[in-house]
């Protein structure tokens, strides 16, 4: 039987209720949608960008076994520096670090979430 305890539940304050507003972001809000698949390396890598003014949110994913290295500047029109907001955990790319997009290793079945610099640390944008 499975017992559910509330004691901990998030209160309306909570950082749970916070990160849920993310559509205040006018990148998320207004921001431009694209999709893109990589077909140059593989044809198992999908990149979703959105734009608004200077902000863009990438996630790139990898649906292959293997290990893919990709020029994502070029593949999704992204900056050359993005920041890594989150990635898989086995994908050892780490949250906050400043990576070059021009030649990204994105390990197999795994994704990870890029941002630029002027939205790195703001943590209630992310939820595409």
């Amino acid at each position: 039987m499975l017992d559910r305890n509330f004691t901990n539940e998030e209160t309306k304050d909570s950082i749970g209720s916070s990160v849920a507003g993310p559509n205040r972001k006018p990148v998320i809000e207004q921001g431009s949608l694209q999709t893109v698949l990589q077909t140059l390396v593989t044809k198992d890598m999908l990149g979703i960008i959105r734009r608004h003014g200077a902000s863009v949110v990438a996630l790139i994913i990898n649906f292959s076994d293997t290990s893919v290295t990709a020029d994502a500047s070029t593949w999704m029109n992204i900056p050359e520096q993005l920041i890594v907001y989150a990635s898989s955990v086995h994908s050892k790319l780490l949250a906050g670090s400043r990576i070059d997009t021009t030649r990204i290793t994105i390990p197999g079945s795994a994704s990870v979430g890029l941002t630029s610099a002027n939205l790195a640390y703001n943590y209630e944008f992310l939820l595409i």
